[in-house]
């Protein structure tokens, strides 16, 4: 069984030492490529957001759940946006919110991480890995991945974007 086994590794190290590595230009051509498809698949998400909030307001929830489990499908190939940079990244500021086009209100995030939104609601909020997380004292929470324009999605359907202000 230990010799199996040592013979897979062995095999497995010896396959990895045989992948060759992509010349420069090739991979700058693939990395173009997966930086718009990580553009169009944001942009659906942005769109499919929209309608889900349309939907549920519309009182229509098995299209708004629907609706849900494809962003829940594509943001899963999107890469993770703080997979290059230190998990220190934090969102302690001012944040203009914003809901289908139009400017809601602002949301300011404390080094104490507590939170306030222009309208008083009060919560806390936290890291999970690249997602930003707010949990509203009134029981409501909303996440989304951490960087400086955030579509957030929320946990009765109260979806907004999130914009850090400069």
């Amino acid at each position: 069984m230990r010799l199996i086994l040592l013979s897979l590794l062995a095999l497995a190290g010896y396959a990895a030492e045989d992948t060759p590595k992509l010349p420069p230009d090739v991979q700058a051509v693939i990395g173009k490529a997966d930086a718009a498809r990580v553009k169009i698949d944001q942009a659906l998400i942005k769109d499919l957001t929209k309608l889900q909030e349309t939907y549920t307001k519309k009182g229509n929830l098995d299209a708004a759940n629907g609706i849900k489990a494809k962003i829940d499908e594509v943001t899963k190939g999107l890469p993770d946006p703080l997979a290059d940079k230190p998990v220190a990244a934090d969102p302690v500021g001012k944040w203009t919110v914003y809901n289908t086009a139009w400017t809601v209100g602002t949301i300011t995030m404390n080094k104490d991480k507590t939170c306030l939104a222009g309208n008083g609601d009060k919560g806390t909020w936290s890291l999970q890995k690249s997602m930003l997380v707010i949990q509203w004292y009134n029981g409501n929470s909303n996440k989304g991945p951490l960087s400086k324009d955030i579509i957030m999605e929320g946990d009765k359907g109260a979806s907004f974007s999130m914009k850090l202000n400069e």
